[in-house]
Order: C-alpha cells, then sequence, then structure tokens
C-alpha cells in the first residue's frame, strides 16, 4: 500500500510540476476510456454483432489516419487524433509504458515544450512515410488505417538515445542494457516486420517517427530548434486572422509649469506691482492686478 502512495504522490507531483509525458499519457488514456465505454454502449444496443462491428471500425476509421491521400487530405483532424487511439488495451498498455520510460529520459535534456512537440510532428513524420510508401503498393496500403501512439512514441525513443545513448536500463530476466543498443533491437524488428508485410503500415511509421526523432536532436544539437522554426511558422499564419491594433497620437500641450518657475515670475510680478503702489497708490492698479494681488494674498 505505502509503495501505491508513493506512486500515485510522484505522479501527481509529476504532473503538476507540468511533466509533458504524464499529461501525455493521461491524455492518451482518456480517449481510450471514452472508446471503450462508447464500444461497450454500441455492444450493449445492438443484438447484431456485425452491425456492432461495423460501427466500432466507423469510430476508428473517422479518428485513425487513412493510408489514402484523398481521406489525409479531407480529413486533417486525424493528423493529430490517430496518435491518441488505441485498439485495445494491450495497444495502450505497451505504447504507454515506452512513453513512460524513454520520455522522461528525454525530457529532463530537451524541455516541456519539445517534447510534445517531437511526440506529435515524430508521429505525423511516420504516418506520412507509411502513406508514401504505400501508395505505391496499393495491394497492402487499401483500405488501412493508423492508429496509436506507437510512432510518437519510436521518436522520443531515438531521440532519447541520440541524446543519451549510454544511459542504461535494467531490463526484467536480462539486465542493464544501453539505451542505444535497445533502441537498434526496435529498429531492427521494425523493418523485419515491414519486410515481412506484418503489420507493414504501422512498422513504416515506427521508422518514420525514428527518423524524426533523429532528425530532431541531431539539428539541436547543432543549433537548430526545430520546435523554434514550427512555432515562427504557426505564428505567421496567425498574422491574417490577428485584429489589427489602431495606435492614436494624441499631442497633449504641456501646460505643467515647475512649482519653482511658477513663484519666481508670481514673485516678480507682486515686486512690480508693489512698486507700482508706492509710486502711483493703489487705486492706480488694473482690475487684473489687483485680483492678482488678492489671490496671491490668499495662498
Amino acid at each position: 500500500m505505502s509503495l501505491f502512495n508513493s506512486l500515485n504522490k510522484d505522479l501527481k507531483q509529476q504532473w503538476t510540476n507540468g511533466d509533458p509525458i504524464i499529461r501525455l499519457i493521461f491524455i492518451n488514456i482518456c480517449f481510450f476510456l471514452i472508446y471503450f465505454l462508447v464500444k461497450i454502449g454500441i455492444n450493449f444496443s445492438s443484438p447484431e454483432e456485425a452491425y456492432s462491428h461495423t460501427y466500432t471500425n466507423l469510430i476508428l476509421r473517422w479518428t485513425g489516419f487513412s493510408l489514402s491521400f484523398p481521406e489525409f487530405a479531407y480529413r486533417p483532424w486525424t493528423w493529430i487524433s490517430f496518435q491518441l487511439m488505441h485498439a485495445d488495451f494491450f495497444h495502450i498498455l505497451w505504447n504507454m509504458l515506452f512513453l513512460y520510460w524513454f520520455g522522461e529520459i528525454l525530457h529532463s535534456y530537451i524541455g516541456t515544450k519539445r517534447t510534445y512537440t517531437l511526440y506529435f510532428l515524430g508521429g505525423l513524420s511516420g504516418a506520412i512515410l507509411a502513406l508514401i510508401v504505400l501508395s505505391f503498393i496499393p495491394s497492402i496500403g487499401r483500405g488501412f488505417i493508423l492508429i496509436g501512439a506507437s510512432a510518437g512514441c519510436s521518436a522520443i525513443m531515438l531521440a532519447a538515445a541520440a541524446i543519451a545513448p549510454d544511459h542504461t536500463l535494467y531490463l526484467l530476466l536480462i539486465g542493464p542494457v544501453r539505451l542505444k543498443y535497445l533502441v537498434l533491437i526496435k529498429f531492427i524488428l521494425d523493418l523485419a516486420s515491414f519486410a515481412l508485410l506484418k503489420n507493414p503500415g504501422g512498422s513504416l511509421s515506427h521508422i518514420g517517427g525514428a527518423a524524426f526523432g533523429y532528425l530532431f536532436i541531431h539539428q539541436l544539437q547543432q543549433g537548430n530548434d526545430l520546435d523554434a522554426y514550427i512555432k515562427s511558422i504557426f505564428t505567421w499564419l496567425k498574422k491574417p486572422f490577428k485584429k489589427r491594433k489602431t495606435t492614436m497620437k494624441v499631442e497633449v500641450q504641456n501646460t505643467f509649469v515647475s512649482r519653482e518657475k511658477r513663484s519666481t515670475d508670481a514673485q516678480k510680478k507682486i515686486d512690480a506691482i508693489l512698486d507700482k503702489i508706492n509710486v502711483s497708490g493703489y487705486d492706480s492698479l488694473s482690475r487684473e492686478e489687483k485680483e492678482f494681488l488678492f489671490k496671491y494674498s490668499k495662498d
């Protein structure tokens, strides 16, 4: 029980600190739970198994990434949604474990915002690679859709290996393994899976995601932050939709005069009025001079 409480406390602290990996895992789990509950509702409300299966497939098709150019272009929301959808429990379990293991290593090096960018663009890069390659093999790619976070996880795995190749992981029944060797084995397995046509779309997306992960870290080490470039592109795209602020230039005449200057000028005028009184008497003063002398005597 104490182990569970300790883990729960650690996860809460990571969430509060804005840990991108914990938040990505949470978002993926939420999407899976929603899909799972909808699937249960469809199965209970539909007496025919084929009918239920059709509606379940329809959900995946409208959220998954289609390896068909027309659907790819007409469903832009799937460029992100497919990375948050999973078909079953073990599908999301393994992806989230890989995301946590490798993501926590990487996050400490590149920070929060770059981690989000790497995850989503790595997943999208992998899907686009699968789309391009399988478009030349229509017999394999026809009707195929991609779902799951595995392409984004592959990007994070390769990026972690590129930035910390000698980081050691302790695997059950195997022992200590350096990160670079673990990722190399994963890459070879993906190549073999594609060559044997076992989940060719998924294997290609893993390879494409890994390639983007390596490119991202390599460019970052060279001083080129792809995340900054992407932000500048989005900023440029937003410019036409931003309301222009109209600035009004208002010229204000400065009528402020320092108190010291006012006192000096007033004193000179009073001295002149008093000299006039000494020469010609009080009645010789004008109305303005009398008002000024009266006002100054009150101050």
